[in-house]
């Protein structure tokens, strides 16, 4: 969901700066044709300038791999401030297109302009604090952006909220403590039950076919299996409870993605 409308987001909004090509066939002539203009530049401006054509042109072909290996043949520091601040914006695009988002926000953070930022900008900053779990940034972020926007901010405040997330370590050791606590504290009740029903009864098998000294039997086919349990439900506790932390994150992620495309309007 929060990709379907990330991507709506995006193409709507960055659509203007593609160079748009005929079919495929042109289009790898046109890269080539840059690649050539790239070898023959004469100062690193005019090749950042090919360079970014060319990585244009990349992600035409949603080829986003293969736009940031591009930008990052260009020499940042030979080109001029304004240009540069192109440069770290498409490759945070780019970065963020490929699921790279926390080395995307360094990209994006380079930008010396961030303090006048345009409506992509603002855009793809809110979806990078996101994706990197900056809650509190995200929140100030979106609420200033609403303010000078005159947008209401009441309904972000309604229904965003920062996940309230567990310590699978802390959850796994209850379970250690007693077989099943763990999952019964961080939500899954029943689960915990069923955990904590099967050890005591393979226990009281085992113990009570040892006390009528069926050794063999109480111990593999009782105090072994419970053994195995209880090892079993401490991996499952830490398991679950990282699990029910991807999903709030997912849900706040979600969330934020609706809000965002209420602020801009698509």
């Amino acid at each position: 969901m929060k990709w379907a409308i990330a991507t709506i987001i995006l193409t709507r909004l960055f659509t203007p700066h593609i160079i748009r090509a005929e079919n495929n066939d042109s289009t790898m002539v046109k890269i080539l044709l840059i690649e050539q203009r790239v070898m023959m530049a004469s100062d690193d401006t005019i090749k950042a300038i090919a360079l970014m054509s060319k990585a244009n042109l990349y992600k035409e072909l949603n080829q986003y791999v293969e736009a940031a290996a591009t930008l990052n043949r260009i020499n940042v520091e030979a080109i001029s401030s304004s240009l540069a601040d192109e440069y770290y914006y498409q490759r945070a695009f780019s970065l963020f297109m490929v699921g790279a988002h926390s080395e995307a926000l360094l990209e994006f953070l380079n930008i010396k302009s961030n303090k006048n930022l345009n409506e992509e900008l603002k855009l793809l900053y809110l979806m990078l604090l996101l994706e990197n779990q900056r809650w509190d940034d995200f929140k100030n972020e979106y609420q200033n952006l609403a303010s000078k926007d005159g947008t209401d901010s009441l309904l972000f405040k309604k229904e965003f909220a920062t996940p309230v997330l567990l310590e699978p370590d802390r959850y796994a050791k209850l379970s250690a403590q007693m077989p099943g606590l763990g999952m019964m504290k961080s939500g899954y009740f029943g689960r915990g039950l069923t955990s904590l029903g099967l050890q005591l009864f393979f226990v009281g098998f085992g113990v009570y076919n040892i006390s009528l000294t069926y050794y063999f039997t109480g111990v593999f086919s009782g105090l072994m299996p419970a053994r195995k349990f209880y090892l079993g439900g401490k991996l499952l506790t830490h398991s679950l409870v990282e699990k029910k932390n991807q999903r709030e994150i997912n849900d706040s992620k979600r969330k934020g993605y609706e809000l965002i495309s209420h602020l801009f309007k698509y």
